[in-house]
This record gives C-alpha cells, sequence and structure tokens, in this order.
C-alpha cells in the first residue's frame, strides 16, 4: 500500500475543441462528470507492487470515497478523499484536495499535482496535455523506486458510445481516456479512465512495469520485475 496514496489520481476538464456545440448535446456531454455539492462517488481497488525482481508481490486492496465538499472560493470546492480496508468499516479521511468546474474544465488536486483528465465535450480524438500544471519528469516512488510515471504523457480520447461491465453492472454510453499508453521490449505504461454519462469515473486502470524477461512471451503482470498495477473500479453508485 506503500504507493497508493499517490496513485489517487482523479479527473480535471479543460476547453472544448469545437467552434460550436447545441445546448443539449452539450448538457450530454458534461454529463460525464456530474458536478454538485455532497456528491460522492465509492470504488474498490486492488494494487500490486513487484519487488526483489519480480519474486515477491506485495498486494493490497480496500475501498475509496470521493466526495465533493463545501465551496473553497468563487471556482473551487473540497474534495474529500477516504479510504477503508473492509465492507463493513468506516470511511477515514485521507485528505483533503480542491476540484473546480469553470470554463468547461475541471481541475482536481492530488498530493500539490492539478491533473486535468478530460475535456468537455470529449469527442473521439480529442488530444491534451493533461499534465500541463506540473513538470512531468517528477519522480514517484514504487516499491522504493524512482520511476519517471508522467513522462510524456499525452491524453486522448479513444472510444466513445461503448458498453462497459464494471462490477457486475453494465455502463452503457462510456468513454475511454488513454492517460498513456506505451509498450517495448522491457517498459509497459498505460493508465486509462473510463466515464460514464450521469455517472462519472467508473473504472481505471494504470500500469507501470519494466522487466529484462525480454525474450519472454508472458503477459506483463507475470513477467514484470519491478513496478506496478493498480485497478479502481465503482461499486457506488
Amino acid at each position: 500500500m506503500r504507493f497508493l496514496l499517490f496513485l489517487l489520481v482523479f479527473v480535471a476538464f479543460i476547453g472544448c475543441n469545437k467552434e460550436s456545440i447545441s445546448a443539449d448535446d452539450f448538457d450530454r456531454k458534461l454529463s460525464f462528470f456530474p458536478f454538485e455539492k455532497g456528491k460522492s462517488w465509492e470504488y474498490a481497488y486492488d494494487s500490486i507492487v513487484y519487488l526483489n525482481g519480480g519474486a515477491v508481490r506485495d498486494t493490497a486492496s480496500g475501498f475509496l470515497k470521493f466526495q465533493i465538499g463545501d465551496s473553497i472560493n468563487n471556482s473551487e470546492f473540497a474534495w474529500i478523499k477516504s479510504i477503508k480496508k473492509t465492507p463493513t468499516g468506516g470511511y477515514e479521511i485521507n485528505r483533503l484536495e480542491s476540484i473546480s468546474l469553470a470554463n468547461n474544465r475541471l481541475i482536481t488536486t492530488d498530493n500539490n499535482l492539478k491533473f486535468i483528465n478530460l475535456v468537455f465535450p470529449p469527442d473521439l480524438g480529442t488530444e491534451w496535455n493533461g499534465n500541463i500544471f506540473f513538470n512531468d519528469e517528477i519522480e514517484v516512488l514504487i516499491g522504493g523506486d524512482p520511476y519517471l510515471m508522467y513522462k510524456d504523457w499525452n491524453y486522448k480520447v479513444t472510444t466513445v458510445d461503448t458498453t462497459l461491465i464494471v462490477n457486475g453492472k453494465t455502463y452503457a454510453d462510456v468513454i475511454r481516456v488513454a492517460q498513456t499508453d506505451k509498450e517495448n521490449a522491457i517498459e509497459r505504461r498505460l493508465s486509462e479512465e473510463f466515464y460514464a454519462k450521469d455517472v462519472g469515473l467508473i473504472l481505471k486502470r494504470i500500469m507501470i512495469l519494466n522487466t529484462q524477461n525480454v525474450s519472454s512471451q508472458l503477459p506483463w503482470d507475470r513477467k514484470a520485475q519491478s513496478g506496478m498495477i493498480y485497478t479502481q473500479r465503482i461499486i457506488n453508485p
């Protein structure tokens, strides 16, 4: 769980690139992140950190809650992040961050970093720099080792109007945002988020993996020697 806190990277929006859009269509696009004070989302998470050349896999799981709190100023609200280990346990506040929705963009902070994970309208093929507010060569520790986790991320809407089953529930009108999706013989870098209309973020997956087993045909989760895998699935609403 040592790397978990920095992974609670959630959503942020920056302006659209269409010259015009109908009011009804724009309202539909905006609904991919319903923004209102008091609204909350709950998720189950699972994580694996690869240690000792992949010989040890440090696993963790639990539950997260994100809630829009009171207004901080004209555009910013408190972004309350809570955590618990068991389904029957009580949530404990983990961090207080900020969230804002203005000029067609939602910006959140996570450990003092600002992320822009979605744009309005999130049309197919739309691209943007979601990490523009910070140096993407910042080092992140995973299993005690430093990684340039955010280097060269390029956010892009790669799928729209699809259907996805998450935690046994079917969600229609889903979009996929790929923040990074790269692979070579020794590295796998994936960060993707799926948003459903009238719900918000329903699924997040991250793979930051390294290996020296360049000839292996095994999938990355089996041949990785260092790094981590993180999955976050909505359970409510």
